[in-house]
């Protein structure tokens, strides 16, 4: 998937979703150094995503990353984690 500096905040969301949901179904394999014989463990994680966009949200480059971050926390972690918001303002 390629950067692209032309993308509707719709669109935006829909490649964050994809993003969140490749991280959710994919497993991690870590080795555990510390025990007496060495494990392989398997883990899953996931990932909360805040979008904003410009001009839309704001055309300053500060106020995007704060509206994105705002989103992130009050729209994502703030209503169960895993998942993408978009800022509301």
């Amino acid at each position: 998937m390629g950067v692209s500096t032309d993308v509707k905040k719709e669109e935006a969301i829909q490649m964050g979703e994809s993003i969140r949901q490749t991280i959710e179904n994919f497993s991690f394999y870590m080795h555990d150094n510390l025990a007496d014989e060495r494990k392989t463990i398997s883990t899953k994680i996931t990932v909360s995503i805040g979008v904003a966009s410009a001009p839309a949200d704001t055309d300053n480059a500060i106020s995007l990353i704060r509206y994105a971050d705002r989103a992130l926390y009050l729209g994502a972690k703030r209503v169960g984690r895993n998942k993408v918001a978009d800022y509301v303002g």
